[in-house]
């Protein structure tokens, strides 16, 4: 009996487990959604230069299927999109693994391509303001925030086969998101293809910039060699005029005159003009690396709903921190020795080649010989960028590209450089008819100080949009319209009055040098006066932020904009003056500290690289930017770090040779000059 239940246990385990391995062999292959895919694409309307590209999707898509490696490499490329409701219009896919496959040599005609689609889900219906969540997602995707986020465009990477060209793409794009969430929502969405990027093929054009700027780079590095030599060669005569023009590139000279330093500098500015370019640097991170959007761009919706974010866009009166400082040192230099006569178009002159050469330099570099590797967006982005330099350099040269085509401007930090110039301008020559009519001079000066302020609240009584930047999305997502592009921002008049204040003070700290006069106010009164400068500093920024989230008249609204700039500089005034006539512990030895003085030099370098290092990072990305204060900050200090070492080595082989050489060639025209007087 135990042998008869043994054999019948045996019989049922075997009959048991065969029926389960046959199960498994025969269960049927789930690939719903490709092959709806599949015949989809063959429902479209191919023209007949087309069919070798339907061909080899068709052949990918049924190699998925049978899960063959190099079929499933190209799919695992591409991802389906996400994150779409919350703000998130970025899908790149993996755009290497598209491009980058090990059977590239051995099978040449699976060649692919990376291509990336923008697509319009639908179109902004401002009368939306509220969506019912238990209604259509089609609603939410026409809606438009308080604060101007957007979720009805998208990006998305795709890897097609290198034979397809963009309309073939846009046909595939079409039917493979039909096939996702967003599909079932949108029947026809608008979709364009740009240009596609071809595994193996990398497109490398040397125009004659390329060769300029590469001629440019070899010269300075012989020049720098050649000048160390000749400067450490003894026997030389140093009093040769083409060793003294050699010497200007002496290496160990140049990385030594960083550190430069008098006894009658106004050291507080070493920290300010410190503080000053890592802010700017802060504000342009923050702003560029949301240029793309950001996966999690409701959060970001949301914090500037919280108001608490609006103080970032008090940063405008940063730039009038440099303006205010320009001023300063140029009345302190042209007034140092007293109301000594001098030449207006020699300093303006400096000047001009002082401010001009390193921007050459940076843009030949940046633009036409520095490869940049291929990303997602870089044609979208670099391609644009590189077309306005092509289009308005000559902008650059002349100092009027905040002014003429101001949206297209090469380069966009550069409008600051431009007033800056516009500004000496006016500062020399005011400077200079001072020396020659006191009274004449000051009355100039107050009528152009009273003209700074009238100005911009005239301008913003006729165009209130423009006296405060939109404190919401827009200029994230186009600094160029409203930024760049507001007249308001980056026109000089209405940038002229921190100017002013920095040259009275100027004035002021020629006549009653620092050096001479340190610590006449008490430690007391240092104190006490600080304590007033933190308040009236809260209070200036307390009022920014109460104009920011309110709805004001716009006569209020003029008076803010036309003062803003001088009360700023004001404040930054006091404090220079606690510092360097008054006793005040910490804060001015922290401002003076001896280590700015080297980042205080290149901070012009600084403040010209640093929107190249961002823009290379933002265009080479790879992946979706994400809105977060940790990687935020480390994106910044990284930022930070590079500037200043490639502005080091602007300043080493490029920025103070061509100072040097421009102080010999002045220095020597004028003693040319003073002999033939002699003679007459």
């Amino acid at each position: 009996m135990k042998c008869y239940l043994l054999l019948f246990f045996i019989w049922i385990i075997e009959n048991t487990s065969g029926s389960a391995v046959n199960t498994i062999e025969k269960k049927p292959i789930r690939n719903g959604y490709l092959k709806e895919l599949m015949e989809d694409l063959q429902d479209l309307n191919w023209a007949p230069d087309e069919a070798p590209c339907l061909k080899q999707l068709l052949n990918i898509i049924n190699n998925v299927q049978n899960s063959t490696l190099w079929a499933t490499w190209i799919w695992d490329s591409m991802q389906t999109p996400v994150g779409q409701l919350y703000g998130s219009r970025n899908n790149y896919g993996n755009y290497d693994e598209c491009l980058e496959f090990p059977w590239e040599k051995v099978h040449p005609d699976l060649k692919t391509q990376y291509c990336m689609a923008h697509i319009r889900l639908a179109e902004v219906d401002s009368k939306i303001k509220n969506v019912d969540f238990f209604g259509h997602v089609i609603n939410y995707f026409q809606i438009r925030t308080k604060h101007y986020l957007e979720f009805n465009t998208l990006r998305w990477g795709v890897c097609t086969p290198a034979v397809c060209k963009p309309h073939s793409v846009n046909k595939f794009v079409g039917a493979l998101f039909r096939q996702t969430h967003l599909g079932l929502a949108v029947d026809k969405p608008h979709i364009s293809i740009a240009k596609c990027d071809i595994a193996g093929e990398v497109e490398v054009t040397h125009d004659f910039g390329y060769y300029i700027s590469g001629l440019l780079i070899a010269s300075a590095i012989i020049f720098t060699f050649l000048g160390t030599f000749l400067a450490n060669y003894k026997g030389m005569n140093t009093k040769f005029t083409g060793l003294m023009y050699a010497q200007a590139f002496q290496l160990t000279k140049n990385i030594e005159s960083v550190m430069r330093n008098t006894n009658d500098d106004l050291r507080s500015l070493f920290g300010l003009r410190v503080i000053t370019f890592f802010k700017v640097i802060v504000i342009h991170t923050w702003l560029l690396d949301k240029t793309l959007g950001v996966s999690n761009a409701l959060r970001l919706d949301k914090d500037f709903e919280d108001r608490w974010l609006l103080v970032i866009f008090t940063y405008e009166v940063i730039v009038d921190t440099f303006m205010f400082m320009s001023g300063l040192l140029l009345a302190k230099t042209l007034l140092a020795n007293g109301l000594k006569p001098f030449n207006p178009l020699k300093v303006l002159a400096m000047r001009y080649l002082r401010l001009i050469w390193p921007i050459i330099v940076v843009l030949l570099i940046a633009y036409k010989f520095m490869p940049l590797p291929r990303g997602p967006v870089k044609e979208e982005l670099f391609n644009k960028e590189l077309e306005a330099c092509n289009q308005n350099w000559w902008t650059i040269l002349l100092m009027v590209q905040n002014y003429v085509n101001r949206e297209n401007m090469c380069y966009p930090v550069l409008w600051s450089v431009a007033c800056d110039f516009h500004l000496t301008i006016m500062g020399t020559l005011g400077i200079w008819l001072f020396t020659k009519n006191r009274k004449v001079g000051l009355l100039v000066f107050f009528i152009g100080f009273i003209a700074s302020i009238i100005i911009p609240a005239i301008g913003t009584v006729l165009n209130p949009e423009l006296g405060l930047i939109p404190t919401d999305f827009r200029p994230l997502f186009d600094f160029r319209k409203y930024l760049v592009g507001n007249p308001m921002y980056t026109s000089t008049h209405f940038r002229a009055g921190s100017y002013f204040v920095g040259l009275a003070v100027g004035y002021l700290t020629a006549m009653y040098k620092p050096a001479t006069h340190r610590n006449i106010i008490s430690k007391k009164y240092s104190i006490l006066g600080f304590g007033a400068f933190l308040v009236m500093l809260i209070g200036y920024s307390t009022l920014a932020y109460a104009l920011l989230t309110a709805d004001i008249n716009v006569y209020l609204l003029a008076s803010y904009v036309s003062l803003k700039r001088i009360i700023w500089t004001m404040l930054i005034t006091f404090l220079i003056f606690l510092c360097e006539y008054g006793t005040l512990p910490l804060v001015s030895g922290i401002l003076g500290w001896s280590a700015w003085v080297p980042f205080s030099r290149i901070s012009y370098g600084i403040y010209l690289v640093h929107i190249s290092v961002i823009s290379y990072w933002i265009i080479t990305t790879r992946s979706v930017l994400v809105y977060d204060l940790y990687g935020f900050t480390l994106t910044t200090l990284g930022v930070t770090s590079i500037s200043c070492v490639v502005s080091l080595l602007l300043w080493t082989f490029f920025e103070e040779p061509m100072r040097i050489i421009i102080s010999l060639t002045l220095k020597e025209r004028n003693k040319k000059y003073t002999e033939e007087i002699k003679k007459k």
